[in-house]
């Protein structure tokens, strides 16, 4: 038997294959959860770190915000009503009292704007371009030239401008920024003039540049038509700016969420925010790739782990089912060793389990067999001694073949006719017996029945008359030796032996339809149904007598098979008719 076929390395391998199976099932359903648990919680970070950048900026701007509204409200301030008087009723004041309001209103300014980090600059103007300023705000000129001043709101409500340069003149990074307007209104409600404040750039850098060393930043105006700042990472497509717009178009409806984009066959992650102030749009972009690196570096180390694990595994399944068949392999090899010389297990098993039992049994077995094969030694050799001794006493038949010539040898001598025949009839019986054939033609079966009644007439004088007849047709074919004499042997001693009437036995050897029918009858006591049943089930009485009868039907039944049977008919006092329904075997000389 291979190695590989032992049940050992069948059970390993069973047992490995489940396991691995479910260690690869298992670090499948991981690793595709670990990924999406990776991707989401990543998202969620960048899209956490947007809306904070995002909410930090609007406070950074509402600071500002508060300033340019606080310039304008209407109040009992007389700060504040002097910046009114200056726009409104400036050609109705003399020069020094006009130079006295912008002293007082322009110290006024700087009290308010001087700490504003990222308020470059900040003017309050009538329309004709007249009013007071701090720092450097966008000129008249570019808000003329970009409608900035026909895009107020006519509600008092606050409008951004994107980011642009402060002057035509100058166009340096410091000189890069965005404006907030506002309309300022007279007592009245109507519109005398504007606030304008102007932000250093520098706000979109402090605020959103530092969210994520691996991810770009854009912010896109409110429509999402057009890039208003941007700050690029390594690693991004380099064209991403001039796509994303047309990318992010659609899928920024929200207030905020995140989303996939594909760009030049890569996945980016993208989150994204809505400021309710500006109503401009941060977005965070960053590869894939680079969100899954760590993932794929924890993966890695699990796999390593993981190949660790199931070798570790492997040695001890390998192990545990060594454990598990040594005892089946041991008393495997313990039967092979069985044989004549051999009749016990040389393997002893110490657990206490299925294959102890099995070996238990299996010893059992071996020693009945062993008792019974001595046993069966024993009576082949009483068997042997028996047939030694009847052969000691056996009369060679050959010597009583000779012997039944000589007499009849000697009869003829002296004459004396009816030895001679009876010794010629015994010699002829006797050849037949002898010739070791199982089937004899049934013209030899008739000559043996006529030889048999001959001799029976002589041990029984005027006991009987006998008719034996056979057609032509079927002389040759043939038929079991000693088949037929049994009947008309019970015929004469069980039929005519009681009959007080003068004996007759009719044999009849015929063809009838294709099959070969053989009927003895005679007229002798009869047999009643019992005594029939009796007869006929030998094992139900074996002295009931005709013992020939169940011989001769077992015979048949074991030869042939249906219809080939024999038949019983008998009338207490009257007659018995057996007859045999035989197969038509052809002899030679028919073949």
């Amino acid at each position: 038997m291979s190695r590989l076929s032992s049940i050992r390395v069948k059970m390993a391998l069973g047992t490995s294959f489940l396991f691995l199976i479910f260690i690869l099932s298992a670090s499948i359903v991981w690793y595709f959860s670990m990924q999406n648990h990776a991707e989401k919680t990543a998202i969620d970070n960048i899209q956490s770190t947007v809306n904070i950048a995002e909410t930090s900026m609007d406070t950074r701007v509402k600071d500002i915000v508060n300033v340019a509204s606080l310039v304008t409200i209407q109040a009992d301030n007389s700060l504040n009503a002097n910046i009114l008087t200056v726009l409104e009723n400036r050609n109705n004041m003399s020069e020094a009292q006009l130079v006295e309001y912008r002293k007082t209103s322009s110290e006024y300014l700087i009290s308010l704007c001087s700490f504003q980090k990222y308020l470059s600059g900040l003017r309050i103007s009538n329309f004709e371009g007249e009013g007071l300023s701090y720092g450097n705000t966008t000129t008249i000129d570019i808000m003329n030239q970009n409608g900035y001043l026909d895009s107020l709101s006519m509600d008092g409500s606050i409008t951004f401008i994107e980011p642009h340069y402060w002057t035509n003149w100058y166009k340096n990074a410091s000189d890069y920024v965005f404006s907030m307007m506002k309309p300022v209104k007279n007592n009245h409600g109507e519109r005398i003039g504007y606030v304008i404040a102007d932000i250093d750039s520098h706000i979109f850098e402090d605020s959103f540049g530092k969210i994520n060393n691996k991810s770009s930043l854009y912010v896109l105006n409110e429509d999402a038509s057009r890039i208003i700042y941007l700050n690029e990472k390594k690693g991004v497509a380099e064209d991403l700016a001039v796509q994303l717009p047309g990318l992010v178009e659609k899928q920024v409806d929200e207030e905020y969420g995140n989303f996939m984009i594909n760009v030049d066959g890569e996945k980016y992650l993208v989150a994204y925010t809505r400021s309710p102030l500006t109503n401009w749009i941060a977005i965070s972009v960053i590869p894939h790739r680079v969100v899954m690196a760590d993932f794929a570096d924890s993966a890695n180390k699990m796999i390593i782990i993981t190949i660790l694990i199931l070798l570790v595994c492997f040695s001890l399944i390998w192990l545990y089912c060594s454990a598990i068949t040594s005892n089946i392999v041991g008393l495997t090899e313990s039967v092979k060793r069985i044989g004549k010389d051999q009749m016990s297990l040389d393997f002893a098993i110490t657990t206490n389990d299925e294959v102890k039992e099995l070996a238990t049994q299996f010893q059992n077995m071996l020693t009945r067999i062993s008792d019974l094969y001595e046993q069966m030694k024993e009576k082949e050799l009483e068997k042997r001694k028996a047939e030694i001794a009847a052969l000691q006493f056996q009369m060679n038949p050959h010597f009583l073949y000779n012997s039944l010539n000589t007499i009849r040898f000697l009869a003829t001598i002296q004459g004396i006719e009816n030895i001679k025949e009876v010794a010629e009839i015994l010699s002829s019986m006797m050849h037949i017996n002898m010739d070791g054939r199982a089937e004899v033609t049934i013209g030899e079966d008739v000559q043996f029945i006529k030889d048999y009644l001959k001799l029976q007439t002589y041990r029984q004088i005027n006991l009987f008359t006998s008719h034996v007849e056979c057609d032509r047709e079927i002389v040759n074919c043939k038929i079991s030796k000693l088949l037929v004499q049994p009947l008309v042997e019970n015929s004469i001693k069980h039929g005519l032996m009681e009959a007080s009437n003068d004996g007759f036995i009719d044999v009849k050897y015929a063809l009838v339809d294709g099959k070969v029918h053989v009927t003895v009858e005679d007229n002798g006591s009869g047999i009643d149904d019992v005594q029939l049943e009796e007869i006929m089930n030998r094992k139900a009485n074996k002295n009931a007598g005709h013992i020939g009868l169940a011989n001769i039907k077992e015979r048949i039944n074991l030869n042939y098979e249906q219809p080939y049977t024999m038949k019983v008919e008998s009338v207490k006092g009257m007659f018995t008719r057996i007859t045999l329904v035989l197969p038509l075997l052809k002899g030679e000389e028919d073949a």
